[in-house]
């Protein structure tokens, strides 16, 4: 439910304009990627914003970006070894894949699961990502959209087709849930 997240920010935004969100990976799903790159500015969301930068070839910013995010040692360990997969997998580096299907292995959030899965198909693990895309809709991310993504093309199938119709069947038993508990209206909608 991309609109009511979408929501949910410029609520939460008009609250308090500095109100930390993810509505990044809302943006992220839908492909509005300039938005991500306008907005990912905590250290939470700065991986995102480095694959941002990676899809529209801006290798020097994302080089900049990952030599911060490599500089910066933050206070949560999840997030270092997110940071380090990602300078690794924009890198080019070998270990990349090794270091996705390891970061994959110790996840449970699907959101997180999601990107992870992109990473795999961008580094060419089809299987894997697939996978891990598969973990992610069936833990709760509900995004068929998402699964759109220019990165896995090259994995378009009856496999993936199948996953994005798992997704929408998801997505819509979530909008009822969602409206049967007042959700429209807490948003404003």
């Amino acid at each position: 439910m991309l609109d009511a997240s979408e929501a949910a920010h410029r609520e939460a935004r008009r609250l308090d304009p500095h109100a930390p969100t993810s509505v990044v990976f809302t943006w992220w799903a839908r492909g509005n990627l300039q938005d991500v790159i306008r907005e990912a500015s905590d250290e939470m969301h700065l991986q995102v914003r480095a694959l941002a930068l990676h899809a529209f070839d801006r290798t020097a910013e994302a080089a900049d970006l990952i030599r911060m995010i490599e500089a910066r040692r933050s206070r949560a360990p999840v997030l270092d070894r997110v940071g380090g997969v990602v300078v690794a997998m924009l890198a080019g580096r070998p270990d990349a894949a090794a270091e996705l299907r390891a970061t994959v292995a110790v996840h449970t959030d699907p959101e997180a699961l999601y990107l992870y899965g992109l990473c795999q198909a961008w580094v060419g693990e089809g299987d894997a990502s697939l996978e891990t895309l598969t973990r992610a809709v069936e833990g709760g991310y509900l995004v068929p959209e998402a699964l759109q993504s220019a990165w896995l093309a090259p994995f378009r199938g009856p496999r993936l087709d199948a996953l994005s119709a798992l997704a929408d069947a998801g997505r819509a038993e979530a909008r009822i849930a969602f409206e049967a508990a007042g959700g429209p209206a807490l948003l404003g909608a």
